[in-house]
């Protein structure tokens, strides 16, 4: 984990580093006042402070209950910090009021496939999956979120992320280069703009 100072764009400098114990590699952040969240693949996630950034250090693990973490999204405003998990980890709802000692809520897991991407709009949690679906979830009660919907890929081939979400549309997109929007109740499509490239990825 490391710290940068961009106060000066066009000059940016090291404030302060933490090393990820053991040894992981840190695939997604959140950021919370004084307090980092590092989705930090077959080692779960870890939890820093970073009151001091010059000096960062580890105050908190959540390990892993499937076979990685892959991405990660934080609920600042009620405390919560939403993980997606390969495997049958699915996607997890975890209490960080006390950041150094994180505590699952409830989880829910796709009906095929592993949460790929995760993007918040509380209390809809949109979803993709690893093989090529689409979702919306329900986490209303934490304890116990539900899917609303899922469909499969329509007009595109894998996809990638979720390249942004809003209180009305979900924005996929894909390994073929197209950027598709669902109206993200029933996730019909609203539109699809190839981009000519060989692929697009989350924002």
């Amino acid at each position: 984990l490391a710290i940068i100072d961009f106060t000066t764009p066009s000059s940016p400098s090291l404030l302060g580093s933490s090393g990820v114990s053991p040894n992981g590699n840190c695939i997604s952040l959140a950021w919370e006042t004084n307090y980092v969240y590092a989705c930090c693949e077959s080692f779960g996630v870890r939890v820093f402070s970073v009151s001091n950034p010059s000096s960062p250090s580890e105050v908190g693990t959540l390990p892993k209950v499937g076979d990685a973490c892959v991405d990660l999204e934080l609920d600042a405003a009620n405390h919560n910090l939403y993980v997606a998990e390969s495997g049958t980890g699915g996607v997890r709802i975890i209490d960080v009021t006390t950041p150094s000692s994180p505590s699952q809520l409830g989880k829910f897991v796709p009906s095929t496939g592993y949460p790929l991407d995760i993007s918040l709009v509380i209390p809809k949690i949109a979803f993709v999956s690893s093989i090529d679906k689409i979702g919306i979830a329900d986490s209303s009660n934490t304890a116990n979120p539900i899917i609303n919907k899922q469909r499969g890929a329509i007009g595109c081939n894998s996809f990638t992320g979720i390249a942004a979400v809003s209180v009305s549309q979900v924005y996929t997109s894909t390994q073929d280069g197209k950027l598709t929007c669902f109206e993200n109740a029933a996730l019909d499509v609203a539109y699809q703009i190839d981009t000519g490239g060989t692929g697009t990825h989350g924002l």
